[in-house]
């Protein structure tokens, strides 16, 4: 949640890196009366956008409604693209992703969290994505395939080999997540020739002791969140350091997917 001063000073400046090729409101794909298309922060639709991660993401993650807005005043919001899925006959916006694609590491939400030269030097175009939300009403599958295809626009757009970003965890418990990423260790899913560490305030000392403490039971049956598990699902890695987020009441877990490892069911259904 927290950004760095840095990262508040780039604000003014980002517009001179990232092309923008794509318009706002341009509409990328439809299906009955749903489409995706691309929205700007400085567009009076993305109020809309807001408005549904305030109320997804404060139930998803436990924060009243008397509390502060963790989720405006973003400086993220003004370079990404956001991709929004809208109901025609409402003009409602019912899901939506945030993305940034440029490889300026102070312009990455992830980089407040983690320490991602090793990502940065990676070959290839990179796409972050990040404050995924369907509204409860929507949660079929036409409307993440359509935010996939419009990521899909993005990716060719852009020539990006990487899509990566943060998969939560609700709550600050360590060791349910300790038994994750054990979990995936077992599973060789786990990114071991990269080094991805969490910055100093959100970092869990001695989370790797939790990792291999031998009491772990269960290991084939831990609870993966939805969207990590889709991830998953398409050949992304997880880095096994992982992050405290406190001021979201959550712990993030870095996702980064090869697009050249796609599984080739991924691809088909969210790709082609």
């Amino acid at each position: 949640m927290n950004s760095s001063t840095a990262v508040l000073a780039n604000v003014a400046i980002a517009e001179e890196f990232f092309p923008r090729p794509i318009e706002s409101s341009e509409i990328l794909y439809k299906v009955g009366d749903l489409r995706v298309k691309i929205i700007r922060s400085d567009s009076f639709e993305f109020e809309k956008i807001r408005q549904l991660r305030d109320t997804v993401f404060r139930d998803a993650y436990g924060i009243s409604n008397s509390s502060a807005d963790p989720f405006s005043n973003d400086p993220f919001d003004t370079w990404a693209y956001h991709l929004a899925v809208e109901d025609t006959k409402n003009h409602r916006i019912v899901g939506t992703y945030r993305a940034i694609c440029h490889d300026d590491e102070s312009s990455f939400y992830s980089a407040t969290e983690f320490h991602l030269n090793d990502i940065l030097n990676l070959k290839g175009g990179k796409i972050e994505l990040s404050r995924a939300c369907i509204d409860p009403e929507y949660r079929s599958g036409t409307v993440i395939s359509l935010l996939w295809r419009g990521i899909s626009e993005l990716v060719k757009e852009h020539n990006a080999k990487w899509l990566f970003g943060l998969g939560s965890i609700k709550g600050l418990d360590p060791l349910p997540v300790a038994k994750i990423i054990k979990h995936l260790q077992l599973k060789d899913q786990l990114i071991n020739d990269l080094v991805i560490t969490p910055q100093k305030d959100f970092k869990i000392e001695n989370f790797e002791n939790l990792v291999e403490d031998p009491s772990h039971e269960d290991l084939e049956n831990v609870e993966i969140p939805s969207l990590l598990r889709s991830y998953l699902s398409a050949g992304a890695l997880i880095a096994p350091n992982v992050a405290i987020d406190r001021g979201f009441n959550c712990i993030d877990l870095f996702t980064l997917l090869n697009l050249e490892k796609v599984t080739p069911i991924f691809s088909r259904r969210f790709l082609s």
